[in-house]
């Protein structure tokens, strides 16, 4: 619109429960790739026996985490601002809680592949995925906790 105008256009932006939303699909996605490399080293013929039973952990932590996300993301993205603020503050801190158990379900996946017969395992799982979504699980805790201040879901920001 701005061709059509002498003003110039605003900034694009988005209200913190959609970035907060787009970090946690983000998030899901990397945990999504870590689970599917499991499951493919867990099937493969030549996957250390030692290690399956450890494998098979790691799946179910990251299956856990994966529907914790699910959780997450369906909430922020049916959260009605206009609601009363103690019903907002409630589903918000229902993220909280979902995020932070995410978190540890992968921890404890991570943990595991410390031991050092998971040596192989550590290598092909933790290393990448750690990096990235220990900080978007970290900056969507970040956000929702600013979600559920008052008035946290009419918060925009410029996506400039």
């Amino acid at each position: 619109m701005s061709i059509l105008s002498r003003y110039p256009a605003s900034a694009p932006s988005a209200k913190l429960q959609s970035q907060t939303a787009f970090v946690v699909d983000l998030a899901l996605v990397e945990v999504h790739s870590s689970y599917l490399v499991a499951q493919g080293l867990l099937h493969e013929n030549n996957a250390p026996t030692n290690g399956k039973s450890t494998l098979q952990d790691c799946l179910e932590q990251m299956s856990d985490c994966r529907d914790s996300l699910k959780q997450s993301k369906r909430r922020l993205q049916h959260l009605d601002g206009h609601n009363p603020p103690l019903m907002v503050t409630a589903q918000v801190m229902d993220v909280r809680v979902w995020l932070s158990a995410s978190l540890t379900y992968m921890e404890t996946c991570w943990d595991e592949l410390a031991d050092p017969s998971a040596a192989l395992l550590k290598s092909l799982l933790r290393g990448s995925a750690q990096k990235k979504v220990v900080p978007l699980l970290s900056m969507a805790l970040k956000f929702s906790e600013t979600l559920q201040q008052p008035g946290g879901t009419s918060i925009a920001y410029a996506l400039s």
